[in-house]
């Protein structure tokens, strides 16, 4: 980053705060834009408008469904690292976070590397283009989110 933009967030750091979330907004939930995938394409118009409708019924979902299962998850794995922590001893254990929490390490690498591409997009630019890092974690955290309530429904 420059030195005026450094400048510009210390000054306003709510600002850039609120800026962050809009491109998280912006790249996880409203809608994607995959109109930049057809130039050149020679596509008519209604085609592409029938491709990014199709498109959107897939992504939306998905993006929604597995953001908000990421953070429901991210919340009871905090809780349970937590108890675990406490229960255990902080220091006593070195694998405290998974040991005895009952988490499984593979959701927790992909909930980790969502929440590291999310910080990415929260600081430089957000367009959902750029998510493609991001889709297994929120696919798979989709399938957890529909399971568990499938479970408890």
């Amino acid at each position: 980053m420059s030195s005026a933009a450094k400048a510009w967030i210390k000054s306003h750091p709510l600002s850039f705060v609120g800026l962050g979330f809009k491109r998280l907004i912006r790249t996880f939930i409203l809608p994607g834009d995959i109109y930049f995938a057809f130039n050149g394409g020679g596509l008519s118009f209604l085609l592409q408008i029938i491709l990014f409708a199709l498109s959107e019924l897939v992504r939306a979902p998905v993006f929604i469904a597995g953001v908000v299962s990421i953070l429901i998850h991210t919340l009871w794995y905090l809780y349970s690292a937590g108890n675990s922590a406490v229960k255990n001893g902080l220091f006593n254990q070195k694998k405290w976070l998974t040991q005895s929490a009952g988490i499984d390490k593979g959701s927790l690498l992909l909930a980790i590397t969502f929440f590291m591409f999310a910080g990415v997009y929260f600081i430089t630019e957000g367009q959902s283009r750029y998510a493609f890092p991001a889709v297994l974690s929120l696919i798979l955290y989709s399938v957890l989110g529909i399971e568990r309530v499938r479970l408890r429904g």
